[in-house]
């Protein structure tokens, strides 16, 4: 089985080293993605479309929907849906997660499946950008969740996230548990996947970069952020 080291990127060439650094304004040209390996699954996925949330009871501002940012399914089953379209792949594969979009530069960040640091679309240590091939490992099975990791409050209640399943390599209807009679794994006949979230409207109607200095000199000074609204 190939693994995917989880090693700092090579960066004796200073090129390569120049391009992975941090960007707080998104490159002009896409980066390759290093030590770029055949997948075994692949995802397209198209950051920030706008989709409506129809709501069961009517606003007293009238409105009976709210506009939900997503991360659409950009593959031949094209699909705009809140929550963000289901990634599910097996332990041990190799998957690649193709994104466009984002012109204004966002990332996908596959939480808790702790791939290469260019890889892991933790914008403040890569890079934001629209349009890359992620590449990560299925290393261990679980639920986790995929979202976009710039601004990352504000984009999750928009709705820029998605569930993530790394089944065992049994495939769907088996689950990694304690079970030494049969490799610890686990046959289940059911399957319930619920996302619970709540909706505060007066973020949707926030500007994008309202809380977020986009061109600030340096990523990492803090005077780069408002940070007076977290609380």
């Amino acid at each position: 089985m190939i693994t995917i080291p989880r090693g700092l990127v090579n960066t004796a060439d200073p090129m390569e080293a120049a391009e992975f650094q941090k960007f707080i304004c998104p490159p002009k040209e896409n980066p390759g993605t290093p030590d770029r390996l055949v997948p075994d699954v692949t995802f397209f996925r198209k950051l920030m479309v706008g989709v409506d949330l129809n709501l069961p009871v009517r606003l007293a501002n009238g409105k009976d929907k709210v506009q939900m940012q997503v991360i659409a399914d950009d593959g031949p089953n094209k699909r705009e849906e809140f929550p963000s379209t289901m990634i599910r792949v097996k332990q041990g594969q190799i998957v690649h997660t193709v994104t466009s979009g984002g012109q204004d530069g966002h990332t996908i960040h596959h939480h808790g499946i702790e791939p290469t640091p260019v890889n892991d679309g933790v914008g403040h240590t890569s890079f934001e950008i629209g349009s890359y091939t992620y590449q990560w490992q299925a290393s261990q099975a679980g639920t986790y969740f995929y979202h976009c990791h710039k601004n990352t409050v504000l984009h999750v209640e928009l709705g820029m996230y998605g569930l993530l399943i790394v089944d065992p390599p049994q495939g769907e209807g088996y689950v990694a548990g304690f079970n030494p009679a049969n490799g610890n794994i686990i046959h289940y006949d059911v399957e319930a996947l619920w996302a619970v979230d709540e909706i505060d409207p007066l973020w949707h109607e926030l500007s994008q970069q309202c809380l977020y200095d986009h061109c600030g000199s340096d990523p990492n000074d803090s005077g780069t952020f408002t940070q007076g609204w977290y609380l």
